[in-house]
């Protein structure tokens, strides 16, 4: 984005600014997008990006600053990156063994998106997966998730999870 273009306050995700009004149009890459990806979301005119990066030995600060400005050359702002390492971790939402350095690094990378300057990020609280059952052929000839809880599975960063105890015990109102 230019710094002629107006700053309009996004009212769903305070603290950020788009060139227009109204709904704004995001892209979902990943942090190996080509410069031919990179050139085709600005001729779409795409303003903002979610990036996930796989390799996790690339979520520091470092590279995340070298995202913010590769993209920004192109005009595209980073709203959010995704990190499977701290999304979706059983180790917080269960209170299993592990959870207080689960908790340092989630940490570790808020403070690192914030001094990169994108300063948004989701949580989902899912402790044994995304649940699915496969694919279904929905409106349009679309391919979408389908869920029947007769037959559904849970999939998380390479773990699978199934059946009525994904972990072993059943949990008290009090923990979850």
């Amino acid at each position: 984005m230019t710094n002629n273009q107006s700053q309009i306050p996004m009212r769903a995700v305070p603290g950020y600014y788009s060139s227009t009004p109204g709904i704004q149009i995001a892209i979902q890459t990943g942090a190996d997008a080509s410069d031919e990806d990179l050139q085709f979301f600005e001729q779409l005119g795409v303003e903002w990006a979610m990036v996930g990066i796989r390799d996790q030995s690339q979520h520091n600060l470092d590279f995340y600053k070298h995202l913010v400005k590769r993209f920004g050359d192109r005009g595209i702002k980073i709203y959010r990156i995704a990190n499977s390492s701290v999304h979706n971790v059983p180790e917080i939402t269960l209170n299993l063994p592990g959870r207080d350095a689960k908790i340092e690094e989630f940490k570790g990378f808020i403070r690192n998106l914030g001094a990169a300057g994108i300063h948004y990020n989701t949580y989902a609280h899912m402790g044994n997966g995304i649940w699915s059952s496969g694919r279904a052929e929905g409106r349009g000839g679309m391919d979408a998730r389908r869920l029947d809880i007769k037959d559904a599975v849970g999939h998380w960063n390479g773990t699978i999870f199934s059946g009525e105890l994904t972990h072993g015990r059943l949990y008290s109102e009090d923990e979850l």
